[in-house]
């Protein structure tokens, strides 16, 4: 699934990620898959997941 930040904002992520495998951000650069039914943040192109110190506070605030 595609969404901007706006649209990230407004929806419910652990919904999202119990039918979709992964959900990518369209204006940025990050990516949230899940991974065995936990949340791995991740670039886009990468397949290494970020640190929780590196996550943005943009998808913080909706995995929490």
């Amino acid at each position: 699934m595609m969404l901007t930040k706006q649209e990230l904002k407004q929806t419910n992520v652990h919904e999202v990620l119990k039918t979709e495998s992964n959900i990518i951000i369209k204006d940025g650069k990050h990516a949230i898959h899940n991974v065995n039914g936990k949340i791995k943040v991740v670039h886009r192109d990468s397949i290494t997941p970020l640190p929780n110190n590196k996550i943005p506070k943009y998808i913080k605030t909706v995995i929490s």
